[in-house]
C-alpha cells in the first residue's frame, strides 16, 4: 500500500455531496493518497494538506517472507 502507488481513499463524513470535494457522486471531506502518504481535508472553503505523521497512521505489512 505504500509503494508510491495511486490508491486513493475518499471519505464523505456527512453524507452530503455538496460539501467537501465532489468525487464520483460524493462530497469527500477527506482525500487520502496511500502512495504519497498524504492527503487533503476539505473543511468549508479550505483545503488543508495532511501527512501520515499528522494522523499517526501506520500501515504494517500484511505478508511476511
Amino acid at each position: 500500500m505504500q509503494d508510491w502507488n495511486e490508491f486513493h481513499l475518499y471519505i464523505d463524513s456527512d453524507n452530503n455531496d455538496s460539501t467537501g470535494s465532489y468525487v464520483n457522486g460524493i462530497g469527500a471531506e477527506l482525500e487520502w493518497n496511500f502512495g504519497s502518504r498524504s492527503g487533503f481535508a476539505f473543511l468549508e472553503d479550505n483545503q488543508i494538506e495532511i501527512y501520515q505523521n499528522d494522523l499517526s497512521l501506520r500501515i504494517a505489512p500484511t505478508i511476511t517472507s
